[in-house]
């Protein structure tokens, strides 16, 4: 705004003077010089184009799991509170957006960072039916937008692709059921690895097997 103010203010000056030097009339040159003051002015009101960041991870190393925690073991139906068992440094994801300009102001770039983290939780020793809902900081997840994989805890389960590609050689941690978190974004959880809360069926022994059938008494109305 200032470049066309001064622009125009000089090219008035330099008419009123009148005249010319080397033939480019006074005007000429009084919008040239004009200009060159203006776009100094704007660069002093508005500075350049302008870098916005959002926050950002000064470590993305994440939280370690404590060797020698116990787990438990479940019978029935329980909600657990899941141990991490090993993860990979948070992955940055920068996103650079245009922002203003044309009108709106100075013109810039929104710099803004998203995170995504690979994670292993135990749920408990020995092995569970199936698993049900999951939980991240006790909120409810969307796991049908996620990419989870889930270890009942069998003798023979094989170890976890993505521990193998990362680490070379990972154990199947065969005994304890757990589950792998590939690639979640935890931004809105502080960009951390959420407490991890798991829904599961854990086996009832011997006694499912041997069950023939279930009487309900009364079966049919109050009386029969």
């Amino acid at each position: 705004m200032a470049t066309l103010l001064f622009a125009a203010a000089g090219s008035a000056i330099g008419g009123a003077i009148g005249g010319s030097i080397l033939g480019v009339s006074a005007a000429a040159i009084g919008q040239a010089v004009g200009g060159v003051i203006g776009r100094a002015v704007d660069q002093a009101l508005f500075g350049p184009t302008q870098i916005i960041e959002g926050p950002r991870v000064d470590n993305l190393d994440v939280t370690t799991a404590t060797e020698g925690d116990g787990l438990i073991r479940i019978d029935g139906h329980a909600r657990v509170a899941g141990t991490l068992i090993w993860a990979t440094r948070l992955e940055e994801i920068v996103n650079a957006q245009k922002v203003g300009g044309k009108g709106g102001g100075p013109s810039g770039t929104q710099i803004t960072y998203t995170y995504r983290a690979n994670f292993a939780v135990a749920v408990c020793a020995g092995t569970v039916a199936h698993f049900g809902r999951s939980w991240a900081d006790g909120i409810l997840l969307d796991t049908s937008v996620l990419t989870i994989r889930t270890y009942t805890g069998s003798e023979t389960q094989s170890p976890d692709p993505l521990i193998v590609a990362n680490e070379g050689a990972a154990p199947a941690y065969r005994g304890v059921a757990y589950i792998v978190f590939e690639n979640m974004d935890v931004t809105d959880y502080g960009s951390r690895i959420p407490n991890i809360e798991l829904e599961v069926w854990g086996e009832s022994g011997i006694m499912e097997s041997l069950i023939q059938g279930v009487d309900v008494i009364p079966g049919s109305t109050d009386f029969g």
